[in-house]
């Protein structure tokens, strides 16, 4: 596997402000704040103006969100893959993936949020609630907040927003916490991450254990909020970066050099071991910074240290065979070196990478 550096853009403001939809390449432009669409041999298709744009989305239907903030305003603008705006709002809306009709809202000003339908151009509920952490499985809307100090995963109806069944982390993701002198104190536990919703289950990465920096995941029925399973004394800043291959059968973590393979069929930790030997570039250890899970592959941006500073690499770790398939060094010359902004992300048979200075790398992969 080998891939070709093609192109750079630079002024992208930030790793949430481009996207892959369909065959074209959107991306902001935060120098002249436009919205620019590029095929695939970088023709550029249309640009349109917009002010401090903060965030591109797709949905599920191929329509392109654009969120544009003016002060504390946040505004939405709904685009076709031709650039016409098709619909607007005075807040955020995120894109309900397998929903393509459906949107979710977050006001921010007024802590509502709730779901609105595109095609009927109605909210079908709205809510004071404020924002936590959110998803979507089994037609239900998922999310978690806390009320009185208690760690709370709330599920709605989809179409009504009525509460379907509530589940509390507080007892079983009990952690140790030490005050400034030392002290052990327990804390309640509480919600990290809602990792997803994989046949049926609503998998989920709360606290838990004998320090703050450890954690555990659990599955939950989606359908009726019971406790599955419950994997123990995990690294935290580990499961933070756990991802979900395609077939949604493994979770995949690789933070630093510690990799973490968890099956979903039977909630169990198939591998976990470090890789020290693994990830080594000319004799220089290699600290993964963040994954994309793409087919048997792990993509990640990392850093190695080198003779006088650290420079950036991207790479490729097969998940079968436990070697690198791929390795690039973005370094530039002596006083220049790529630092990552987000893990790469991987398209069809093109990588991209943002660096921390908002210039995107764009890859190609040599046919053999």
């Amino acid at each position: 596997m080998m891939f070709s550096r093609i192109k750079t853009l630079d002024n992208i403001n930030g790793g949430e402000c481009f996207k892959i939809i369909s065959d074209r390449l959107i991306y902001c432009d935060k120098k002249s704040n436009l919205i620019c669409a590029e095929k695939q041999r970088f023709k550029t298709i249309w640009k349109k103006k917009a002010e401090s744009i903060q965030i591109i989305k797709k949905n599920s239907n191929n329509k392109i969100l654009v969120l544009s903030c003016e002060g504390f305003d946040e505004f939405t603008y709904v685009l076709d893959l031709e650039g016409r705006i098709t619909n607007s709002f005075n807040f955020n809306i995120y894109p309900i993936l397998g929903l393509k009709d459906f949107f979710f809202i977050h006001e921010a000003v007024q802590e509502e949020i709730g779901i609105y339908n595109e095609l009927e151009k109605k909210n079908l509920w709205r809510i004071k609630e404020s924002f936590g952490g959110n998803c979507i499985g089994n037609r239900k809307y998922i999310s978690y907040k806390k009320f009185d100090d208690l760690s709370i995963i709330i599920t709605r109806e989809i179409q009504t927003g009525k509460v379907h069944w509530k589940y509390s982390a507080s007892e079983i993701g009990k952690y140790k916490h030490y005050d400034a002198y030392l002290n052990p104190l327990e804390k309640e536990g509480e919600v990290r991450r809602l990792i997803g919703v994989f046949d049926g289950v609503l998998v989920v990465n709360i606290s838990g254990g004998n320090t703050q920096y450890e954690g555990q995941i659990i599955g939950i029925d989606a359908e009726n909020g019971k406790l599955l399973w419950q994997i123990q004394n995990l690294n935290q800043r580990q499961i933070y970066h756990l991802r979900v291959n395609d077939a949604q059968t493994h979770l995949y973590a690789l933070k630093d050099q510690e990799y973490l393979e968890i099956s979903l069929g039977t909630a169990q930790i198939t591998k976990q071991k470090n890789l020290g030997e693994v990830l080594k570039y000319n004799g220089n250890a290699i600290k993964v910074i963040d994954i994309t899970s793409k087919g048997e592959h792990l993509f990640f941006t990392a850093m190695y240290e080198g003779k006088t500073f650290s420079s950036g690499l991207l790479g490729a770790f097969n998940t079968q065979t436990e070697k690198l398939d791929w390795i690039h060094d973005m370094e530039f010359g002596a006083n220049c070196f790529f630092t990552a902004s987000s893990a790469p992300t991987v398209e069809g048979n093109r990588l991209y990478a943002l660096d921390k200075a908002g210039t995107l790398h764009i890859f190609e992969r040599e046919e053999k």
